[in-house]
């Protein structure tokens, strides 16, 4: 019995592409396991950016009590106490507006998106387009 060399071909691309389809089914795998650890890693800097915001904002609030109590108290020997009191006020509701546009700008400043997985992904797009191309051109 002859064997038809086209048959020998065409087995070898075919067990070739098994290959290829089993090797980026791995690929993929591994590299949904790296953007996941990615991600676990992009939000606990932003867990530990916002805790240490929100001790720091705790902290700042309990000594910003003491403060203007005691501003109240300064002005009030100068003044009458309604026009201590809406000065303080006023000087605290510009204040928090100040930290507020300095906590955004530090939240803002961490990057979510995963760019080493997209670059890879991008890769492997790439690569399996070309080898595709190549099967094609073969075929």
């Amino acid at each position: 019995m002859e064997t038809n060399p086209n048959n020998t071909v065409k087995a070898s691309w075919d067990v070739m592409i098994n290959h290829l389809q089993e090797d980026a089914a791995r690929l993929f795998e591994s590299e949904k396991a790296l953007l996941r650890t990615e991600m676990n890693e992009k939000i606990a800097e932003a867990k530990v950016g916002i805790s240490s915001l929100l001790l720091a904002a705790s902290l700042f609030l309990v000594g910003a009590f003491s403060l203007v109590a005691t501003a109240i108290m300064v002005l009030d020997q100068y003044m009458p106490l309604v026009r201590a009191t809406g000065i303080v006020t006023a000087t605290l509701f510009a204040s928090g507006f100040v930290v507020l546009k300095i906590a955004q700008k530090r939240l803002s400043s961490v990057k979510m998106k995963p760019h080493q997985s997209i670059e890879t992904f991008r890769e492997i797009k790439t690569d399996l387009k070309n080898r595709i191309n190549d099967y094609k051109q073969h075929h």
